[in-house]
């Protein structure tokens, strides 16, 4: 972000080509708010699917790697996504059967 300048007095192109900086800037601005907000979906599904993989270990007594498997299979298999998945199992304790219809 630049200067503050006043603009008022200057011509007509550079007005212009102010404005055209001004656009540039914003959209730059949105991409990476755009970013910023992708990552931390990203990490809080992660978080999700990570608490979903330490319930089912400690209820199946299955390893965290076999508790992964297990709850992508099932995502995939009721055709939903896997950190909306993984928040209902967290939210079930551990369950399975969370959300099934």
């Amino acid at each position: 972000m630049g200067n503050v300048v006043d603009i008022r007095a200057s011509s007509g192109s550079r007005k212009s080509e102010f404005v055209a900086g001004l656009r540039r800037e914003n959209e730059q601005l949105r991409e990476r708010v755009e970013a910023l907000e992708y990552e931390v979906t990203a990490l809080r599904s992660e978080r999700i699917i990570e608490q979903a993989k330490g319930a089912m270990s400690v209820r199946f007594a299955m390893t965290p790697e076999e508790s992964f498997e297990l709850l992508r299979g099932l995502a995939e298999s009721q055709r939903r996504e896997l950190g909306e998945f993984a928040r209902a199992v967290v939210r079930s304790g551990g369950r399975l059967d969370c959300g099934i219809a």
